[in-house]
C-alpha cells in the first residue's frame, strides 16, 4: 500500500502558494509603480535640463565679461543646438511630463521676454468662439472635427489650417501653434503672428533670457528650452550692448555626455545701431559642442 507524506505535500503546496502570491504582488507593484517611476524620471530629466541651460548661461555671461574660455561637461537627454540665427542655445526633449503647462513661451529668469509674438487664441471645441486677427478684415475660430483653425473674412487668407501650417497676410506670416481639442494642455486653438525682439534695460534685465514651452505630442510632451541673448539698452545714453552667439565646428549634439566650450571673440561698436538709435557694442561669444 502506498503511503502519502501529507506533511511534505503541505510544505510543497505552501511554497507554491507563497511563490504565486509573491509573483502577484511583484506584478501589481510593477503595474502601479511603473507610472510613478516614469513620472519621477521625467521630472528629474526636466530639472536637469534647466540646470544645464543655467550652467551654459553662466559660462557665456562669465566669458563675455572676463574673457578667456570655459569648458563644461553636460548630460543631454534630447538634442541641444547652438543657433546663430536665433542668437540662442536650444534644448529640446520629449517625455511623459511637461516642464510647464503652457504651449506659449514662458520666461524663467526675467520679467521682460526676449521676443514679443502676436498671439490669438479661441476655445478649440466651441466653433462660435472667435477673435479678430491683425491681418486685414479677418476672423479666427476653430473646429475639433477635424482639428483645424478656420479663417473667415476678406483678408485673402480665408481657409482652414492645421497645426504647424502657416499662411502669409500683409507681408507677415501666421502659424497655427497648436489645437488642443482634448483639453490636455489648455483647451485652446492658438495662432501666432510676427515676432520682434524686445530689448531689456542695462542693470535691470538679463542679457540671456531662458524661456520654455511644452507641447503635447500623443501621450508625451515636447519641451523646448531657449536661452536667447538680446540687446540691453541704457535709456539715458541710448547706447546698447549685446552678446552675439557664434559657433565653431559642431553646432548640435544628441543625447549623451558631451563637452561644451565657450570662448570670447571680438568686441565691436556700431554707430546708431542700438534698438533706440544709439551706439551698439557687440561682444561675440563662440559656443562649441562636441
Amino acid at each position: 500500500m502506498l503511503k502519502f507524506n501529507l506533511k511534505g505535500q503541505t510544505q510543497i503546496i505552501s511554497v507554491v502558494l507563497i511563490m504565486g502570491l509573491a509573483v502577484g504582488v511583484i506584478g501589481a507593484s510593477y503595474m502601479w509603480g511603473k507610472p510613478l517611476i516614469e513620472k519621477s524620471q521625467a521630472g528629474t530629466t526636466i530639472t536637469n535640463a534647466e540646470k544645464t541651460m543655467n550652467l551654459i548661461k553662466n559660462a557665456i555671461d562669465d566669458v563675455a565679461k572676463t574673457g578667456g574660455q570655459k569648458k563644461k561637461q553636460i548630460q543631454i537627454e534630447g538634442t541641444l543646438k547652438v543657433s546663430e540665427n536665433e542668437n540662442a542655445i536650444i534644448y529640446t526633449l520629449t517625455g511623459a511630463q511637461a516642464a510647464i503647462a503652457s504651449s506659449q513661451w514662458i520666461s524663467i529668469n526675467d520679467d521682460v521676454p526676449p521676443k514679443s509674438i502676436e498671439t490669438y487664441a479661441v476655445n478649440a471645441i466651441n466653433p462660435s468662439d472667435n477673435t479678430p486677427i491683425d491681418c486685414g478684415d479677418c476672423i479666427m475660430n476653430a473646429s475639433c472635427g477635424p482639428d483645424n483653425v478656420v479663417i473667415t473674412g476678406t483678408c485673402g487668407s480665408v481657409g482652414t489650417y492645421v497645426t504647424n501650417q502657416s499662411f502669409n497676410c500683409n507681408l507677415n506670416t501666421y502659424t497655427v501653434d497648436h489645437i488642443d481639442c482634448a483639453g490636455t494642455l489648455d483647451g485652446f486653438a492658438v495662432l501666432t503672428g510676427p515676432e520682434k525682439e524686445m530689448p531689456g534695460l542695462v542693470g535691470t534685465n538679463n542679457a540671456g533670457v531662458l524661456i520654455v514651452k511644452s507641447i503635447p505630442s500623443g501621450n508625451e510632451f515636447i519641451t523646448e528650452y531657449n536661452l536667447i541673448y538680446r540687446e540691453l539698452i541704457d535709456p539715458t545714453s541710448k547706447e546698447g550692448v549685446k552678446i552675439i552667439i557664434k559657433t565653431q565646428g559642431n553646432s548640435q549634439i544628441p543625447s549623451g555626455q558631451h563637452t561644451i566650450t565657450v570662448m570670447r571673440g571680438a568686441t565691436d561698436m556700431n554707430n546708431d545701431a542700438s534698438y533706440v538709435g544709439g551706439d551698439l557694442t557687440s561682444t561675440t561669444v563662440f559656443v562649441t559642442v562636441e
